[in-house]
C-alpha cells in the first residue's frame, strides 16, 4: 500500500513539474520578403574569335575605254580619236582574226604629226618574233574618186629578215580601223575627208558625204 502511493506520489510530481517547465519556442517563419535573396553565378565565355576574312577589290582586266568624241554640224563630222580607243579596237580586232606572222597586235603611240606603231612579227626565216618600229603619217588626199584618208609609211626601224608584205599588213589594219571609225560617226560607207590631224594626244578626222 505504502509502495503504491508511493508511485502515485511521484506520477503526480512528474506532472507538475512538466506543467511548470516552459514550452519551448517554435523557430519563426521568415515572410518571402525578408529572406535573403539567391545569388546565381553566371560565367560568361567570350565567343572564339573567328578569322575575318579580307576582302580584296580586283582590279578589271580590261579598262573602261570611252566612246570617242563626234561632232556634227553643216553635213560634217569630226571624230576624235585617242590612242587606247585605237590599240583596243585594234587588239579586239587582232583577238578576232590574227594577222599573218604576227605575234600581237599593232600597238600606237601618238606624236605630233605621227603615229608611231610597234609591231612584232615573225620572219620567215626563224619563229622567233622580232619587234620593229613603223611611223606613219595620215593626210586627207585628192583623188579624182574623191578625198580620202592617206596612211602613209614614212619610217621603219630595221626589218631583221621581216618583209616589208608582212608590215604592210599591220598597216592595213590599222587604216581600215581609222575608217571604221569614221564611217561609224557619219553613218556612212561613203565619205570625202575634209582634215586631218595628229597630235600627241588624239586624231582628228573631219568628214562630209561626197
Amino acid at each position: 500500500m505504502k509502495l503504491l502511493i508511493s508511485l502515485l506520489t511521484l506520477l503526480v510530481l512528474s506532472l507538475l513539474l512538466s506543467a511548470c517547465l516552459p514550452a519551448s519556442d517554435a523557430l519563426p517563419t521568415l515572410a518571402p520578403s525578408l529572406m535573403p535573396p539567391t545569388v546565381t553565378f553566371i560565367l560568361t565565355v567570350p565567343p572564339t574569335p573567328s578569322e575575318v576574312p579580307t576582302v580584296t577589290a580586283i582590279p578589271s582586266l580590261t579598262p573602261i575605254v570611252p566612246t570617242p568624241i563626234v561632232i556634227s554640224a553643216n553635213r560634217t563630222t569630226t571624230i576624235t580619236l585617242t590612242a587606247d580607243q585605237l590599240n583596243a579596237e585594234l587588239a579586239r580586232r587582232f583577238a578576232a582574226q590574227p594577222i599573218l606572222d604576227f605575234a600581237a597586235a599593232p600597238f600606237l603611240i601618238l606624236t605630233p604629226g605621227a603615229l608611231q606603231v610597234t609591231m612584232s612579227i615573225a620572219p620567215h626565216t626563224i619563229s622567233t618574233p622580232q619587234p620593229l618600229t613603223l611611223t606613219l603619217n595620215l593626210s586627207a588626199l585628192a583623188t579624182t574618186s574623191g578625198s580620202v584618208l592617206d596612211v602613209r609609211a614614212v619610217g621603219l626601224t630595221a626589218l631583221n629578215g621581216v618583209t616589208t608584205q608582212q608590215v604592210k599588213r599591220g598597216q592595213t589594219l590599222i587604216a581600215n580601223v581609222l575608217e571604221t571609225f569614221a564611217q561609224r560617226a557619219a553613218g556612212s560607207a561613203s565619205l570625202a575627208y575634209q582634215y586631218v590631224a595628229v597630235s600627241a594626244d588624239a586624231i582628228t578626222l573631219t568628214v562630209g558625204l561626197p
